[in-house]
């Protein structure tokens, strides 16, 4: 028998499932007030840091999930690591992302990327739809929104600037619009509860269309402020869609109407990168895709991502990833076809 000195340490709490799941979470967060001890069920700590935890939240058959809270409490400051796609649906509240406040209230959409800390505070008969989803396990990318300026604007640009605190506008839908997400992430959330056979394909094709109709919305939006999201946008689009291309800067900034001094702030502000830089990491990520195929060989996936040198590639690639690209290629093949990279959530990924 062990000693009274060693004690045997407690299995981590087995999440429940299905429906179950979804229920239990719901009454976590509704259960919770400042007295309560962190961390609360389904959430730990990570570096200092309180995270939900995934599986609490969905499955990893199906990486959906739709989580109604009527009368959402204040909430303390966390993470997790999937995508959330927040609806205000009655009431009013502050939200903090990174430090930043912003006020939300009803109809009001916004995109939390999850590694990025936030909470709800200041609520007053707050009622929220979160719909939350792993665009990676999904295999959900921006290329599916080809046309649409709406959604990089929403679900990239805006988020970057959020956490930084240089925007506080989000997408505010009309009565008619709220009630059509509402309903359509509804029937989303019966397709999973049910769980009949092709129900995952179901889900994702509904969510597909909840994100095609919200980015559509914010490109019709009124954006009266210093910055709209859009005209850097429509940078972003060209580059996602030319990418084995020449850059060239002037044509981005004369797209964008922006001049080249205000192009290269706003750009920076935006993604955190120089054009040059953005344009190589979307080419990487793109290779990295590539290198998943056991079809395609190295020299291929380097030309094809638009790199004419084999050396700069290699070069390139291992900084970028950490591997080699033929050690990286080795390294996620499996029998029978490819699975999405792990290594980090790809910028364009929904």
């Amino acid at each position: 028998m062990p000693s009274s000195d060693h004690q045997i340490p407690s299995k981590k709490p087995k999440p429940p499932c299905g429906h179950e799941a979804y229920n239990e979470i719901v009454r976590i967060v509704q259960s919770y007030h400042e007295d309560i001890s962190l961390p609360l069920r389904g959430h730990s700590f990570r570096q200092g840091r309180l995270i939900l935890e995934r599986e609490w939240v969905y499955s990893q058959q199906c990486p959906i999930a739709v989580m109604r809270i009527q009368e959402h409490p204040a909430y303390p400051l966390h993470g997790h690591d999937f995508h959330e796609i927040t609806v205000i649906l009655h009431g009013v509240g502050v939200n903090i992302v990174d430090g930043s406040p912003f006020q939300v209230g009803a109809g009001d959409v916004f995109v939390l990327q999850g590694s990025h800390a936030h909470s709800i505070q200041d609520p007053k008969a707050l009622d929220v739809l979160n719909i939350c989803y792993d665009p990676g396990l999904l295999g959900i990318h921006s290329r599916e929104f080809p046309d649409s300026p709406g959604f990089e604007a929403l679900f990239n640009v805006e988020p970057s600037l959020r956490r930084k605190g240089l925007f506080n506008k989000y997408l505010r839908l009309n009565p008619k619009q709220l009630a059509r997400i509402e309903t359509l992430a509804t029937e989303m959330d019966a397709e999973i509860q049910a769980a009949q056979p092709g129900y995952v394909s179901v889900a994702r094709s509904q969510l597909l269309e909840i994100i095609a109709l919200l980015s559509r919305w914010y490109s019709c939006a009124d954006q009266k402020g210093e910055v709209d999201t859009r005209r850097i946008a429509k940078a972003l689009l060209w580059i996602e869609h030319n990418s084995g291309e020449k850059l060239s800067i002037p044509d981005l900034y004369r797209m964008c109407g922006l001049s080249r001094r205000q192009f290269f702030r706003v750009f920076k502000a935006c993604t955190d990168q120089t054009p040059a830089e953005y344009l190589l990491n979307l080419r990487l990520r793109k290779a990295e895709e590539l290198l998943r195929d056991p079809t395609m060989n190295i020299t291929e996936a380097a030309f094809a991502c638009g790199f004419n040198d084999s050396n700069h590639f290699s070069r390139s690639f291992k900084a970028f990833s950490g591997l080699a690209p033929r050690e990286y290629k080795k390294s996620r093949e499996v029998a029978g076809g490819y699975t999405p990279s792990k290594t980090k959530p790809p910028r364009g990924s929904v």
